[in-house]
């Protein structure tokens, strides 16, 4: 019954074809005039599956082609040709060329019978036998129905028409009469089976000009029906990633809880998580995920107490914005509400949870407003954004499971160079795929940048930039000397808890350098034993499981925004050491470290930078020596080396300035 094929043991019967959906458009091309008009390169592509009768071969190059007539009635390269080709059953011994039709390539063979043309959307089992009714046309458009598709389009069905076929073929008077009357049943079929599947969901339209079946069939052209097609297939823009690259853009199959909220927090905003956590718990009970973008080690214990930590310390981005999407897809909810630590919970959360119930996702911010006013460009889409900048991506409320996260995920990580911030990568995939982004409305959330605590009766309220920040210190007692520069994102920097070790080295391990990890440690350890912590400057999680055996790994501290060697005082603020040597990657250790320390004593040690040009010198805006940052020794607690970091942070903005002009 249905199709079978001979696998060379014998015959088999094949089951794989039969659907309940396609997934995809049918188009079903015949041998018609029209068909010569046709481009034939561009009717194949993604979110379509093209069927083709008889001689519409080779004009038209389908993936699966039917033919109920004996072998010579067709171009006889089509039997080799690798795409599927379905034939009537009772020629199964048949041959082209001395060579048996079972022996070439994909070639099945089909049950058939006379039975009546409304047959074809019940017959829909594995095992059926296809309505014949001696013509390959209904035949062909019961296999497309048997197939599974929603939406066939016909191609070249002029039936009719001043010339036979498309070839230029011309048939003697008495075959002509015969097609015509064949054709003349064939648009009696359809203007029977048309309504019938309209009521099964089944959509049968004409792409033939000038056909008689355009009376009662929709008629669209061909051009604009493959692009209806291919909008219906995935994006074809999105990037392609490295598997492992890939892995990270996948949702986590581990849900614990219906429904929580997660917040992401890095090292320049975690002074905010105690006052953020103290507001959710005045209005809410639900579960929390904190989102570790490199929070210090006293911190994310903190955290773990009070919830469940999502390390995503070493992911592919260096942004705080760009790892928003990563935050989300590792969050153990089936119901997610992500926000910012500086978003001030002031009501019920469960209103923001409705938005996503539909699969959909809402987002505050201008992202939202922008997808779903119908731009088609990410850059139209940020254009369409409002709202500061800093604020990025404010809230979101998300179903587990949503393709738009993973798409995000996956734009920013290939592409993050392309965009300002992460929420001009939402707004690029909202646009480009089409996705259901549901504004979540200010009077829900909304903004707040000035100085003074203002009650705009929405259930979350958002801190926006320097601004906001420099507000939220005052409040919380840290005082009115802040920077409140875009770059300024934390309260005063401060030396981590008192620690336990006298002595220790602090060594940076950043992707660019981790290949020198084993060669450092290989020198170090052949003339010392003290306690070493490596300093994540972005490691891969390979060399952070190495560096955990011979030490332990702590974070950088850097606020967002300060990157490479001007996180390096931010690092000795972390160090877990009384007394601290701080050694790069590329030092080669040739002696007992403690020889330094000694040396040193209370006053932190540097070393000249004699490779400094003299030109450069003299152009710096203090007169004195240049000194390297590659060997340091500090002791806990100095507070000349604790007002570094506020300079380097300042001189990281002059640094990004810089380089954008």
């Amino acid at each position: 019954m249905a199709l079978w094929y001979d696998c060379g043991n014998g015959w088999v019967r094949a089951r794989g074809l039969a659907r309940c959906n396609l997934g995809a458009d049918a188009y079903l091309c015949c041998p018609g005039p029209s068909l010569a008009a046709l481009h034939a390169a561009a009717l194949n592509g993604p979110g379509r599956m093209i069927f083709a009768v008889t001689t519409a071969y080779p004009a038209v190059r389908p993936d699966v082609w039917v033919g109920t007539d004996v072998p010579e009635c067709y171009d006889r390269r089509v039997w080799a040709e690798p795409f599927i080709k379905i034939v009537r059953g009772s020629h199964h011994d048949e041959s082209c060329q001395g060579r048996p039709l079972k022996d070439f390539p994909n070639v099945f063979f089909a049950d058939l019978e006379d039975a009546p043309v409304s047959e074809i959307f019940r017959r829909r089992a594995h095992d059926t036998v296809f309505v014949w009714n001696r013509n390959t046309f209904t035949t062909a458009l019961h296999l497309v129905v048997w197939a599974g598709a929603r939406r066939v389009f016909l191609v070249g069905c002029d039936f009719g028409g001043g010339r036979d076929y498309h070839d230029g073929r011309r048939l003697a008077e008495g075959r002509r009469a015969d097609n015509r009357r064949l054709y003349a049943n064939l648009v009696q079929d359809l203007h029977r089976l048309a309504p019938e599947g309209r009521a099964q969901r089944i959509e049968i339209v004409s792409c033939t000009s000038g056909s008689p079946v355009n009376e009662f069939l929709p008629f669209v052209e061909l051009k604009d029906a493959l692009r209806s097609s291919e909008a219906e297939a995935p994006d074809g823009h999105a990037p392609l990633l490295h598997a492992a690259d890939a892995e990270l853009c996948q949702w986590d199959k581990r849900i614990l809880h219906e429904r929580g909220v997660a917040v992401a927090l890095g090292a320049g905003l975690e002074w905010l998580a105690p006052w953020w956590f103290e507001n959710l718990r005045r209005h809410s009970e639900l579960p929390v995920a904190f989102a570790d973008f490199g929070v210090s080690e006293a911190m994310r214990r903190w955290c773990s107490d009070r919830g469940s930590v999502i390390d995503l310390r070493n992911l592919p981005v260096r942004r705080t914005s760009s790892r928003m999407p990563f935050a989300i897809l590792r969050s153990p909810f089936k119901e997610i509400l992500l926000l910012e630590p500086d978003c001030e919970v002031r009501g019920s959360l469960e209103p923001l949870f409705r938005y996503c119930r539909d699969g959909s996702a809402a987002i505050a911010g201008g992202v939202a407003e922008a997808a779903t006013k119908g731009d088609r460009s990410g850059k139209e889409a940020e254009e369409r954004a409002t709202g500061p900048r800093a604020s990025d991506v404010v809230a979101a409320a998300v179903r587990h499971g949503s393709a738009l996260v993973a798409d995000w995920a996956a734009e920013v990580q290939a592409r993050e160079d392309r965009y300002a911030t992460g929420r001009e990568a939402l707004a690029q995939v909202t646009s480009r795929c089409g996705y259901a982004v549901s504004p979540i409305p200010s009077s829900l959330v909304s903004t707040s940048s000035s100085s003074h605590d203002r009650d705009s009766g929405a259930a979350v309220l958002h801190w926006a930039g320097a601004e906001g920040k420099a507000a939220l210190q005052r409040r919380l007692g840290g005082g009115s000397s802040v920077d409140v520069s875009p770059r300024a994102a934390a309260r005063p920097v401060a030396w981590a808890a008192e620690p336990a070790d006298t002595l220790g080295v602090v060594v940076p391990v950043c992707e660019n350098q981790q290949d020198l990890a084993a060669w450092w440690w290989w020198a170090y350890a052949r003339r010392n034993r003290w306690p070493v912590a490596f300093a994540d400057f972005g490691m891969s999680d390979e060399t952070r499981r190495w560096c955990e055996v011979r030490g332990k790994v702590v974070p950088h501290g850097a606020p967002d925004g300060v990157e490479g060697c001007f996180r390096r005082p931010f690092a000795i603020l972390q160090s877990p050491f009384r007394q601290t040597v701080w050694a790069d990657l590329d030092c080669e250790v040739r002696a007992d470290l403690s020889v330094l320390a000694s040396f040193c004593g209370d006053r932190p040690g540097l070393g000249r930078d004699w490779s400094y040009p003299v030109a450069l010198g003299k152009r710096l805006s203090f007169q004195g020596p240049c000194w390297s940052g590659a060997v340091i020794v500090c002791r806990h607690g100095d507070p000349l080396w604790s007002s570094g970091p506020e300079r380097s942070r300042k001189a990281a903005t002059v640094s990004g300035a810089t380089r954008k002009s």
